[in-house]
């Protein structure tokens, strides 16, 4: 379940909606326990004989062996992507994060050059200087 709670730690740091985040998270956790406690990932590989001794039996049973590899390769396959699509997550957080950080600083920089312009902008010293003048 470690993809899972992945997946569930980044939305949060995306500060994403909590009930999204418990809506994904529940579908994401039913989903691979419904995968990982079916039958079919549980049972053990049909014997040879399951379907007889014959020929047909044999081709039948070297057939569903076939097809139940075809099966496995393709929930190996969906977790792999699941774990793809956690990575991706995980680098969309890291973009955000270092967008945020890029826009703080250009901001920070600019704020100071706005009150470096405003305080230099009243002319003070020179209102001073022709006051004093007159």
């Amino acid at each position: 379940m470690f993809v899972i709670d992945r997946v569930v730690e980044i939305l949060e740091s995306l500060h994403v909606n909590e009930e999204a985040i418990q809506a994904v998270s529940a579908a994401l956790e039913n989903g691979a326990e419904l995968i990982e406690t079916s039958a079919f990932m549980t049972s053990e590989p049909l014997r040879p004989t399951a379907f007889g001794a014959s020929d047909r039996g044999s081709d039948l049973g070297f057939h569903h062996d076939k097809a139940r590899a075809v099966v496995v390769d393709t929930l190996d396959a969906f977790m792999d992507d699941l774990v793809g699509f956690a990575e991706g997550v995980s680098r969309a957080v890291s973009l955000v994060v270092d967008a945020d950080e890029t826009t703080r600083a250009d901001l920070t920089v600019q704020r100071q050059a706005v009150e470096i312009l405003a305080d230099h902008t009243g002319m003070h010293s020179s209102g001073r200087a022709d006051g004093e003048r007159r």
